[in-house]
């Protein structure tokens, strides 16, 4: 994994489902209950209809602190301003931020990416918001970090 960029986003809405959790072993394994979660219940069709090439969002947010306390996690996508969603969907507004990109080889490797990305000191990271965007076996994830 490499950082591939910095870049400046605007803020954006995502809709899907989340959960509450922290980064110990125990809290972790409510990641793949969530992903079970996520296709049992269709939750891209829900929210879009049409499914077609559109990527999935895993996104980080509501942090309490840093990487070592709890924050919000959510499965999703990116849906319009003002749509309504489907019962029992969470939404979020991703801000404004700059964002430090990595490049991901698969979704196999996403816990390996995260755990070099704690490890990485230089990186002033800002916990407003993070997300990685699964598109097939690509997959990117956004850091957000100071300007």
């Amino acid at each position: 994994m490499q950082q591939s960029q910095t870049i400046k986003m605007n803020q954006f809405r995502l809709g899907g489902i989340s959960v509450r959790m922290n980064n110990t072993e125990e809290s972790l394994q409510q990641i793949p209950q969530l992903w079970e979660r996520f296709f049992k219940e269709g939750v891209l069709q829900q929210l879009l209809g049409n499914t077609q090439d559109r990527p999935i969002y895993e996104a980080y947010y509501d942090y309490d602190s840093d990487a070592s306390g709890h924050y919000t996690l959510m499965l999703g996508t990116r849906v319009d301003d003002g749509s309504r969603l489907p019962e029992g969907m969470s939404e979020k507004m991703i801000p404004m931020a700059t964002y430090a990109v990595f490049d991901v080889n698969g979704p196999d490797k996403i816990k390996d990416a995260w755990q070099e990305i704690w490890k990485n000191k230089d990186l002033k990271r800002t916990f407003t918001g993070d997300f990685e965007i699964i598109q097939g076996n690509s997959v990117k994830i956004y850091v957000a970090v100071e300007n």
